[in-house]
């Protein structure tokens, strides 16, 4: 493993075979002062030796494999859980690759990058002393989503078809949009709950970065910042580099070239996904009828070999490919398609898709609408979010076993490719286009959180504790450090650093609730942020301008939130400090913020944001 001579970041790659990468900077040209390590088994490093250029400065690091399959490509649907399972064999190899670069450069230790389904690497991390960060190939919103079944599980206690997700009650999924995997899986199942834990160990990691843009995905972005309470940074679009030109892509642009500009439709449900033979064959019926253009990349069905040959005569209509090439109405390809050239052409009009994220970001990033037909994991969300959230997708069927009609097909093809919805879609995806070309343009907002990234993964610094206690409180005996960078950990009291107290010009008023009584207790929390907030904020001020390279962390007590406005004025870290448990915490907050007891005359109370936590009107403070 190569270290240069500042900063080492060592990405792990997850389940998926490996591919390359570009965005902001091309993979194999790392930013300056930093060196890449990418981390994966033998023969998923082979793959990207292959396919990296030979000036390339990445270094490339095999861990001894597990002597099982190494990648899904090897692998059946039933097969998942276990071969995530398997993966946790590498934990003492990569605990022993981290250790040894932190021996070569203890000053400069390496920042850890992982899939999320790698969750356990966290943990390692975490045992080495170095930071960690997931990245997540998937969009934010559909991320929380996913993030939100998995761990909170809302499907598991109703049996309503319509479900609301707890933290976000206002968005409502229906049943049909859940995964198989997760409404069949059974908690005895060790490897269904061994993904669920990785997905839940997402939450202890130091930070996310993701493969969308804060402009495209503002709502996404701050929802899954909220689910993981995880720091969020935007990255993206991150986009797969082509592969080198083949001659059957060459006919495929050779073809497009023949048709008028908006007027073809791509059809491809991604290298891991497939429908039904019945779907096929109804969908295949559609397009005939729609009379639209299109070109389709075809794979056996569900059921079948997916690397197998594809019988177009038992699984399309009879002499239907033979009736689309004589009238130029239709091209299918099997196997592999080059799909950002042909989402790129000019005579690109529409996307039927899975809607996986990378089929999203390739479609928008060049202007291109979308028909969903989503199959499983996160995409049933990247649908939703693109039909419901900013309408450049119309949504024509869910998953592989659902029942699906030809005439349905037809009319939803023809008011994409053909009606005034299809031009207001294209108009919007233009507009995304453009977004997602700017934030990784010189100076983007993808390339600033790039760059924000790597200057918190490698601040080593840390922070210098300021205590602001309540007036109601006595200087408290124990610190707290934040977590991840430093962890939040209870210190033993040989190892507690000097404790140096500080008195705040007062006002004339009772300096603490001993000197008030109950019927003041408002008008004493009022009176304290005039009188002390000045004299504070000159302390913290003071405070930085001392030593400027180790700036303070304010804690505070949460009844004294303008402290939380002092932090952010001054640009330092803040956290409150709560005395009581976090259940009560949590529904003392609903209840002060949501005040659902002001919109019903009900006895019987439900927290907005916990619908299943209910709570009688005598257990309401009469406050």
């Amino acid at each position: 493993m190569g270290i240069t001579k500042k900063r080492n970041t060592i990405p792990v790659h997850g389940a998926r075979p490996p591919h390359p990468l570009h965005a902001t900077r091309p993979t194999h040209r790392p930013p300056e002062g930093y060196s890449v390590t990418i981390i994966n088994t033998p023969s998923n490093i082979r793959t990207l030796r292959a396919s990296l250029p030979s000036t390339s400065s990445v270094h490339l690091v095999d861990l001894t494999s597990h002597g099982g399959p190494e990648n899904t490509d090897a692998i059946t649907h039933d097969q998942f859980f276990r071969f995530l399972q398997s993966s946790e064999s590498l934990r003492p190899a990569l605990r022993r690759l981290l250790s040894d670069a932190i021996a070569a450069d203890p000053t400069h230790p390496p920042c850890l990058i992982t899939d999320t389904t790698l969750g356990w690497t966290v943990e390692v991390a975490e045992e080495r002393g170095v930071f960690h960060a997931f990245f997540l190939t998937s969009g934010a919103y559909g991320s929380a989503v996913f993030h939100s079944l998995w761990t909170q599980r809302p499907y598991a206690w109703t049996d309503s078809d319509e479900l609301a997700l707890p933290n976000r009650p206002d968005i409502k999924l229906h049943r049909s949009q859940v995964s198989p995997m997760l409404l069949h899986g059974d908690d005895e199942d060790s490897g269904f709950m061994y993904f669920r834990r990785q997905i839940i160990l997402s939450s202890n990691s130091s930070g996310i970065l993701i493969n969308t843009a804060k402009e495209f995905e503002r709502v996404g972005v701050e929802f899954l910042e909220a689910q993981t309470g995880t720091p969020i940074w935007p990255i993206g679009p991150i986009l797969r580099m082509p592969k080198k030109s083949t001659p059957s892509d060459a006919g495929c642009v050779a073809w497009l070239n023949q048709h008028a500009e908006a007027s073809v439709l791509y059809v491809s449900f991604g290298s891991e996904n497939a429908i039904s033979a019945s779907q096929m064959m109804e969908l295949a019926m559609g397009l005939e009828a729609s009379e639209t253009v299109f070109m389709w990349v075809v794979r056996p069905p569900v059921g079948f070999d997916f690397k197998g040959e594809f019988r177009a005569e038992e699984w399309l209509p009879e002499g239907f490919e033979e009736r689309m090439r004589e009238r130029n109405k239709g091209m299918l390809i099997r196997g592999w398609a080059p799909q950002l050239e042909i989402l790129s052409h000019t005579s690109m009009g529409g996307f039927l898709s899975h809607c996986g994220w990378n089929s999203v970001i390739e479609s928008l990033s060049n202007g291109v609408p979308m028909i969903g037909w989503p199959l499983g994991a996160e995409q049933y969300y990247n649908s939703k979010m693109m039909v419901e959230e900013i309408g450049v997708c119309v949504e024509v069927a869910r998953g592989s076993e659902s029942m699906v009609e030809r005439g349905h097909i037809e009319s939803t093809i023809r008011s994409v490719m053909d009606g005034g919805m299809g031009r207001e879609m294209r108009r919007k995806a233009r507009e995304i286009g453009k977004v997602l070309r700017e934030a990784v343009g010189e100076g983007g907002a993808s390339v600033r959180a790039m760059d924000e990234f790597l200057v918190k993964a490698f601040s080593n610094k840390p922070p210098h504790p300021l205590h602001a206690t309540r007036p109601t409180h006595r200087p408290p005996k124990r610190l707290l450090r934040h977590r991840r960078q430093h962890p939040l950990q209870h210190p033993h009291p040989p190892l507690l650093p000097p404790i140096h107290l500080v008195d705040l010009t007062t006002f004339s008023g009772p300096e603490n609730t001993d000197a008030i009584t109950h019927d003041e207790f408002y008008s004493f929390f009022q009176s304290i942020e005039p009188s002390i907030r000045p004299s504070f904020r000159r302390f913290v001020s003071d405070a930085i301008a001392a030593d400027p390279d180790n700036p303070p962390c304010i804690i505070s007590d949460a009844v004294l939130g303008w402290t939380v406005e002092v932090a952010e004025e001054l640009g330092v870290f803040h956290a409150f400090f709560l005395p009581i448990g976090a259940y009560g915490s949590a529904i003392f907050h609903s209840l002060w913020t949501q005040r659902p007891y002001a919109w019903t005359d009900s006895d019987e109370l439900v927290l907005p944001n916990r619908p299943n936590i209910r709570v009688h009107r005598t257990q309401v403070n009469y406050f």
